[in-house]
């Protein structure tokens, strides 16, 4: 298997280096959010129950696809590693061994789907919405291999610092899930409405046409993969035992992102019993979360690229001069985004719903978040600098076990309980998750401090012999 060059850009690392491979991962995580922001606003236009069927099916198969993203995630500081030695028949070879382990990831997350009206049942979900939720999901299916697939070749691409040709495949893809979903799901062009099985097939479409212009720009140009040598090479090594040791090397990535996700989710579920306003309040602090931590986030992932390349190519300055930038920018993007947070925390709420109750109940979530933000950028920061130094384990179970061990229980005896006085609500879950933060950050910055200079972390290259995965 061969590639023409693999290396990965001329050595050297600045801010400048670390924005141009950043930025254009944060417009594609944009583009990716706005998927869900369209197929939900479009399926609130079918009517309740069609945003209710859309909902029910996407609490199913996303938390499947969450932790399938995180498995194949280690395709970054794998084939980062990798390029930076130069290996070229191993770079190929990598990817192939990642795209199987996506396609026959998505194949059985598909395969899940189909049972999906049994488990509908018996969590009971309202009988009306059932019906609709398997009908959305009938189509969803046949996509998941497909976005299985592009996400695989994108880490591919991201690996090298091609971050901008994803972008605009995500962009483009974003934008074909919006008009086909008012095509198929509203009826145009002289088809019959679909309904929300309509923004399932919309989603599967786009999910196979991302795929196929990723796939283009990974088999084509001066860096491309040479598909049949490679499929060759892997075929020759054993791509079983190379798939499931890909997919081991991964399994603490995807169970990282699994279990954040579920900390979210039990918190959000606790909140829920107190109340509409209460859940309300939470969801629109959590959102203003997700959307501050965006940049850090990708300034994060960038210095996953950055250090992953700079280790295998044996530059240990740039791995020091990535791990300061890659902090620092994110550090000093966090503080502005949160120092903006704090005071438009008034503001932002009416953004979202024109009751007074709801602006009470978030206004102090959002000023906690604003706070809590660095800690956050900290932990975020420090595990994608760890995967890049090739520790795919601290940075799941560091952040797990304060998440559960601490911010939850701690979260229930102060927020439901008042264990420690009156029960504090959403506040207290939100501060007892602050606790686990800050748990998190300093412990895996000991991590990563210590990690950075032990001698095992030294850059180094394989013999031609070492396994590739």
């Amino acid at each position: 298997m061969s590639s023409a060059d693999p290396r990965p850009a001329a050595a050297g690392v600045s801010f400048r280096s670390l924005l141009r491979v950043s930025l254009p991962l944060a417009v594609t995580q944009l583009a990716q959010v706005g998927n869900g922001v369209a197929d939900t606003v479009m399926a609130g236009h079918l009517g309740t129950v069609s945003l209710a069927a859309v909902a029910a099916g996407a609490a199913l198969w996303l938390p499947m696809m969450i932790f399938l993203i995180g498995l194949l995630y280690v395709l970054v500081p794998v084939l980062g590693h990798l390029r930076g030695q130069t290996q070229a028949g191993a770079v190929a070879e990598t990817a192939v061994v990642g795209v199987t382990l996506a396609l026959v990831g998505g194949g059985v997350i598909g395969l899940l789907l189909l049972a999906a009206g049994p488990v509908l049942r018996m969590i009971g979900v309202a009988p009306d919405v059932i019906p609709e939720t398997e009908a959305y999901l009938r189509w969803i299916v046949p996509g998941m291999p497909g976005a299985a697939l592009f996400i695989a070749l994108r880490y591919v691409l991201e690996s090298a610092g091609m971050t901008g040709r994803v972008t605009l495949v995500a962009l483009v893809g974003a934008v074909a899930n919006a008009v086909l979903n008012a095509v198929l799901m509203f009826g145009a062009l002289g088809l019959e409405p679909m309904g929300v099985a309509g923004c399932g097939l919309a989603t599967t479409l786009s999910n196979w046409g991302c795929a196929a212009a990723v796939a283009i720009m990974v088999v084509s140009g001066k860096d491309g993969i040479a598909p049949v040598q490679a499929i060759t090479a892997a075929w020759a090594r054993g791509l079983g035992r190379s798939v499931i040791a890909l997919a081991a090397k991964g399994l603490p990535i995807g169970l990282g992102f699994l279990s954040d996700y579920l900390v979210m989710t039990v918190v959000a579920m606790f909140i829920a019993t107190l109340g509409a306003v209460p859940i309300a309040g939470h969801q629109i602090a959590f959102n203003v979360m997700t959307v501050l931590m965006m940049v850090p986030l990708s300034l994060s992932m960038g210095g996953t690229i950055l250090l992953s390349q700079a280790r295998g190519a044996g530059r240990p300055g740039d791995v020091g001069a990535v791990i300061r930038f890659t902090l620092m920018l994110a550090l000093g993007v966090g503080a502005i985004l949160a120092i903006l947070a704090f005071g438009s925390s008034a503001l932002v709420p009416r953004l979202y719903s024109p009751d007074p109750a709801i602006h009470a109940a978030s206004e102090p979530l959002i000023r906690i978040v604003a706070i809590l933000l660095p800690l956050n950028v900290i932990v975020v920061g420090t595990g994608s600098l760890l995967r890049g130094l090739g520790n795919m384990s601290a940075p799941f179970v560091i952040p797990a076990a304060a998440h559960w061990l601490v911010s939850l229980p701690l979260g229930y005896a102060i927020g439901m309980a008042g264990v420690f006085g009156s029960p504090l609500g959403a506040p207290g879950w939100w501060g007892a998750f602050g606790a686990g933060l800050l748990i998190a950050a300093l412990v895996l910055s000991l991590r990563l401090f210590r990690d950075a200079r032990s001698p095992s972390m030294s850059p180094s290259r394989p013999r031609p012999t070492e396994k590739n995965t």
